[in-house]
């Protein structure tokens, strides 16, 4: 598997990683997290934090864009994914968290499992449009033509007049 894991940052340059967890109570391993050395899930030591990141590489250099690949020998359920910047050398406990939600993935596909962050990543993966001269945005599902959601700006569009209808 490719690319499945995509993360839009506000920085660039960063070292991005994410940490899965199964979130399946119905599983075996509810609550543990990926152990890529090991290729299996273990139950979450701080000590071993350095065996659980999945790099997220900017792609391309510049892009604010970052892209890792979802462990197909994990199996299809549901997954709690968290993205952090590394703050050191290594994962360390108290790197940022930047971002977090909940995921299913069917052996194949990996989806988000409502619809806020279906909108989210519509937006970062181009399924978004804005027309400037009417203030319209408009996010499209993963197919590219459902329409999630549509917003008008009705304010000035900073941050004294942000309405949106």
């Amino acid at each position: 598997m490719a690319d499945e894991l995509r993360f839009r940052h506000e920085q660039t340059g960063e070292t991005l990683y994410a940490l899965l967890f199964v979130d399946d109570p119905d599983s075996d391993d509810y609550g543990e997290v990926w152990d890529g050395v090991a290729g299996e899930w273990a139950a979450f030591a701080v000590a071993d934090l350095g065996d659980y990141d999945v790099a997220l590489a900017e792609d391309p250099a510049g892009s604010y864009r970052y892209l890792g690949d979802f462990p197909a020998a994990a199996g299809f359920g549901f997954y709690t994914i968290e993205i952090y910047v590394r703050g050191g050398a290594a994962p360390a406990i108290t790197d940022e968290l930047l971002a977090e939600g909940r995921w299913h993935y069917d052996g194949s596909v990996l989806r988000a499992t409502d619809k806020t962050l279906e909108q989210l990543l519509a937006r970062e993966v181009g399924r978004q449009t804005h027309v400037a001269a009417t203030g319209t945005t408009v996010n499209y599902g993963r197919d590219g033509t459902t329409e999630l959601i549509e917003q008008v700006q009705t304010g000035g569009g900073n941050r004294n007049e942000p309405t949106l209808s």
